[in-house]
């Protein structure tokens, strides 16, 4: 998964809000890594490219498209 996928991946999801102060950061980016646990520095390089979006985050994203899941979903 390229990061323009992921990117777009997280849009799709329901993470989609603007960051109300850092317009170069998607609040979504945030969002994402409040859901999974996962560290917002790491979720910022999946983002930017500077590192590879690993399978299995590939594979959670794609089962959330593919079942209509939402990042609401992951929040409940």
């Amino acid at each position: 998964m390229t990061c323009n996928q992921f990117n777009k991946a997280l849009r799709d999801l329901g993470f989609t809000t603007k960051h109300p102060v850092n317009f170069t950061m998607s609040k979504g980016q945030t969002e994402f890594s409040n859901a999974t646990g996962i560290s917002l520095a790491t979720v910022k390089r999946w983002a930017s490219g500077q590192w590879p979006v690993p399978p299995h985050i590939a594979a959670l994203l794609h089962l959330m498209q593919d079942t209509g899941k939402t990042a609401k979903d992951l929040r409940t």
